[in-house]
């Protein structure tokens, strides 16, 4: 009868690690796949920036060129 509810017991412990354990992979997939989409979104990040400053440096042109005639 001890031996029983101790087999008992022991399965449902074991039962419950392994959930536990499917659970913390889950969560380490997820983290993994996070870490890779913020990379891809860095980069995309840098790129964009590059092509802002591009632009950025254009409009201070274009606003200097209108700022000079609207002075004269």
């Amino acid at each position: 009868m001890f031996i029983d509810a101790y087999k008992s017991t022991y399965l449902l412990r074991r039962q419950d690690i392994k959930d536990r354990l499917q659970k913390i992979d889950d969560g380490l997939e997820k983290m993994e796949e996070a870490l890779q989409c913020v990379s891809e979104m860095s980069s995309e990040l840098a790129e964009k920036e590059n092509v802002l400053a591009g632009e950025t440096a254009k409009t201070d042109d274009a606003l200097q060129l209108v700022s000079a005639y609207t002075s004269q």
